[in-house]
């Protein structure tokens, strides 16, 4: 189980992403970002390469706080 600290953490970059999703889009649209902190860390257009920009900046792919999203203005693409 997460500590709520953590939880709280992913929460909030989840929201980031929730609540921004429409100013992403035309920036990131057809790739896999990397919330947190607030801000977008990593951005690829497959999670293979998502992996590498994790390294880039410096983030472990496990990292719980951080939220992973893909951006799509392709709605047959959108998982619910």
């Amino acid at each position: 189980m997460l500590p709520a600290t953590v939880l709280v953490a992913y929460l909030k970059n989840k929201k980031y992403i929730d609540e921004r999703y429409t100013h992403l889009l035309p920036r990131y649209d057809g790739k896999y970002i990397a919330v947190r902190d607030g801000r977008v860390v990593a951005a690829a257009p497959t999670i293979e390469a998502l992996r590498t920009e994790f390294a880039r900046a410096s983030i472990t792919p496990l990292d719980e706080e951080t939220a992973v999203a893909f951006i799509t203005s392709d709605t047959a693409s959108m998982l619910l």
